[in-house]
């Protein structure tokens, strides 16, 4: 395999590690935490870029929902709209790639969207994927989104997609991220 590959391979599998850590901790960024970041045989302590984001002090004279305060967390109403650059709303597609553990999709809060998560909740659901909503108006969109996942048991977070985008080569949503089926 060819140096080039191997690094987009890793660099793959970083993005996904580092987004499935950011959902399951995306709750408490601020707290005290022994969470990892593990990638193959490597395991790196994400102790020290929670003390970085901690040190970090508010600049004075600024505030309104979208402003950090030392210890506390960001709100999802603070960040809306949710946009990424790199994403728009197109076709449902499915994206093979190597060695991914979890079955990620990506999706947005339009129409076309909820429809397909209308239509493949079950399927998304067996396959045990987690979802990234990558483009998201407002908070009543965000609830509607919610009790369709929560309908069909699934875990969804909003997360701006450009960084799986890069990762992918992926343009569009929605789009189910999953392991290659090795050939016998």
């Amino acid at each position: 395999m060819s140096g080039y590959r191997r690094l987009k391979r890793l660099q793959k599998g970083a993005v996904i590690g580092l987004a499935l850590l950011i959902m399951h901790n995306a709750s408490s960024v601020y707290g005290e935490s022994s969470e990892v970041i593990y990638q193959g045989q490597n395991t790196v302590s994400t102790q020290p870029y929670y003390s970085a984001l901690k040190q970090k002090k508010q600049p004075k004279n600024q505030e309104g929902p979208a402003r950090l305060r030392t210890g506390q967390a960001l709100t999802l109403e603070g960040r809306l709209p949710i946009e990424s650059k790199r994403l728009t709303p197109a076709e449902p597609s499915v994206v093979d790639v190597e060695r991914l553990v979890t079955p990620v999709f990506v999706m947005g809060s339009d129409v076309q969207s909820i429809h397909w998560l209308q239509q493949n909740g079950e399927v998304l659901a067996a396959l045990g994927a987690m979802g990234i909503v990558a483009e998201l108006r407002d908070m009543s969109a965000w609830r509607e989104i919610q009790a369709l996942g929560e309908h069909y048991g699934l875990r969804l977070n909003v997360l701006n997609g450009d960084a799986i985008a890069e990762a992918f080569n992926i343009e569009h949503y929605p789009v189910l991220i999953q392991e290659a089926q090795r050939g016998g």
